[in-house]
């Protein structure tokens, strides 16, 4: 059995007044970032279709970041195939990448918020629950130009 949920697994049914059921039957794992070689080898399988822009795009804006890198490299290959620019590619990944981290940052408590609002001023992530959720680098920087973006735009 999977359960994937952006909460904490005890949270889930704190807002209904319940004790978790979850809590002592299942186990969290986090998946967080993909070790560092491992994006180049996934961007590298769209060589044949992908210019070699669109796959420096998904580096700077996707990062390490498995989830935000599939969902770049579907917006390019599908930008490739409308014969669309990158930055209409960039567009519509940046529309799609906003309703997801605006859940994700709901998820946050106020402490992680504060802490990702500092990096609009320059100041590095120091706080193991974003890098453990895949938001911030070991080098305290936010995962990709996505992130930082919508923080700019949307929080900022």
């Amino acid at each position: 059995l999977v359960l994937v949920s952006h909460r904490d697994i005890d949270s889930i049914y704190t807002d209904m007044g319940h004790t978790s059921p979850f809590g002592n039957r299942l186990s969290i794992i986090r998946l967080g970032l993909l070790e560092p070689e491992i994006p180049n080898l996934i961007i590298q399988w769209g060589k044949n279709i992908l210019s070699i822009e669109a796959m420096h795009a998904m580096r700077i804006w996707a990062g390490r970041h498995p989830f935000y890198l599939q969902l770049l490299g579907y917006h390019l290959v599908n930008a490739q195939e409308a014969d669309e620019s990158l930055g209409q590619a960039l567009d519509n990944f940046y529309s799609d990448a906003v309703g997801r981290l605006r859940k994700l940052w709901d998820s946050l408590d106020e402490r992680e918020q504060q802490t990702l609002r500092g990096t609009l001023q320059g100041k590095a992530i120091k706080r193991r629950s974003l890098r453990i959720r895949g938001l911030v680098t070991e080098e305290d920087k936010p995962f990709g130009q996505v992130l930082r973006e919508w923080l700019e735009h949307e929080i900022g």
